[in-house]
């Protein structure tokens, strides 16, 4: 299925900030009186606020001071947000790679609006951006799939034609039950075997998935592929280029093909060029 959309999570994803918050949460509690480890800390990952704190609340209990839990976690992460976040590395060859196919592109994070956006602004990110979904505007978080759905009727994408980029499982359980594709690019943990099987595929990083996107169907046809044609046949009505109904995507070949024409150099090119899923008729 073509890629049309790609839907970005945002923490842990795009922004290196799950091992800020893991300090600012394992800190809050170590005041309070209570040690929340890296395995409570991974359950709360990719989750949103209320989900969160209820799974602190099902480790320490009722007792558990969540007010003051919260206030300090809050506290300590504004601190921490008040110098630059780092992008994750890969992550604008990524987006520009999206850009010069034309792909739309949208964040679908379980942070709340008004902390996800100034963030996204301060990385220089929002712009980037056709629409923002966040925890804060549906009912049910990670893992249920609300927050994608919200994302794809933003964008007036089909479900299938989005691919959704996450590194927690409850972001790949969402995408899943959202019937969307899914990479995974860890980011702290490593999924399970079973939320692997969920996912399209699993990648080290977003450079990984930029170098695997290269060669894969994006962006819209149709429009496309008849305006490149039309133009292609302005500047060189004799080279006479037409496609079939089910061609895909231009890829480099065809472009030096038509390069070395227009140099004059009369290259022999057989009736039917097929390039991956293009099928081009070159007669000369």
């Amino acid at each position: 299925m073509r890629i049309k959309a790609v839907i970005f999570d945002m923490d842990g994803l795009m922004l290196d900030t799950e091992p800020l918050y893991r300090v600012a949460w394992q800190q809050a509690a170590a005041e309070s009186g209570y040690t929340l480890s890296d395995a409570i800390h991974s359950r709360m990952m990719g989750r949103n606020t209320a989900d969160s704190e209820q799974v602190v609340l099902d480790e320490f209990g009722p007792e558990f001071p969540m007010d003051v839990f919260r206030a300090r976690c809050q506290a300590l992460e504004t601190a921490f947000q008040e110098s630059p976040l780092p992008k994750k590395h890969g992550l604008d060859e990524l987006l520009d790679l999206l850009d010069s196919r034309g792909v739309s592109k949208a964040v679908a994070t379980s942070t709340h609006r008004k902390i996800a956006t100034p963030l996204l602004a301060a990385t220089s990110l929002l712009s980037r951006f056709n629409v923002i979904a966040t925890g804060d505007e549906v009912t049910n978080g990670k893992p249920a799939p609300d927050l994608f759905l919200l994302a794809a009727q933003r964008l007036g994408i089909g479900h299938a034609e989005c691919l959704v980029l996450e590194d927690a499982e409850p972001g790949v359980i969402a995408a899943h039950g959202a019937g969307m594709q899914v990479y995974i690019v860890p980011d702290l943990q490593r999924p399970s075997a079973q939320v692997s099987q969920l996912a399209n595929g699993t990648f080290d990083s977003l450079t990984a998935v930029a170098r695997h996107l290269e060669s894969t169907s994006l962006g819209s046809t149709g429009d496309h592929v008849t305006q490149t044609i039309a133009t292609y046949n302005l500047i060189a009505p004799d080279y006479k280029l037409t496609a079939t109904p089910e061609m895909r995507d231009w890829e480099e070949k065809s472009m030096r093909m038509f390069s070395s024409y227009l140099a004059g150099k009369r290259v022999l090119v057989p009736q039917v060029v097929v390039m991956g899923e293009i099928r081009v008729f070159c007669p000369l």
